[in-house]
């Protein structure tokens, strides 16, 4: 679960919608805090891509898996907040920073909190593209 992130491969930045631009890809382990005791649960891990819409210029953060599923798709509104904090490294593995937010990935269920764990080299460049799409 906890296993470190592997290192950033160059990958082409190819938008799987052709009414999107891709802004930023950075690989992330994306946990919410869904179950009864509110722990943090990771759900998701790959790829998230921060996307603009060619015309509206909407925001949104996407992840697919390899087989093209939607486990991640979250708009960015102004006003959202984005907490970065870098997390204490253990011995032997490589360091890693958060960011937690609440925003909607189930129309359902509505609001929720969210954090997303990624290499500390990505964390301040992942943090600063969420808060200009959000203001």
């Amino acid at each position: 679960d906890d296993e470190p992130l592997p290192p950033e491969e160059k990958t082409e930045l190819a938008s799987a919608d052709d009414d999107w631009d891709s802004l930023l890809a950075v690989k992330i382990r994306a946990y919410n805090y869904r179950n009864k005791d509110k722990k943090a649960r990771k759900f998701a891990s790959g790829a998230l891509k921060v996307q603009q819409h060619k015309e509206s210029k909407k925001r949104r953060m996407v992840l697919r898996d390899g087989a093209g599923k939607v486990w991640i798709n979250i708009g960015i509104f102004p006003g959202m907040n984005f907490s970065k904090k870098q997390e204490a490294s253990k011995p032997g593995s490589r360091p890693v920073g958060n960011i937690t937010f609440i925003g909607v990935n189930d129309e359902e269920r509505g609001g929720e909190m969210f954090t997303f764990v990624c290499a500390l080299e990505q964390l301040d460049g992942f943090h600063k593209i969420l808060e200009e799409s959000s203001s």
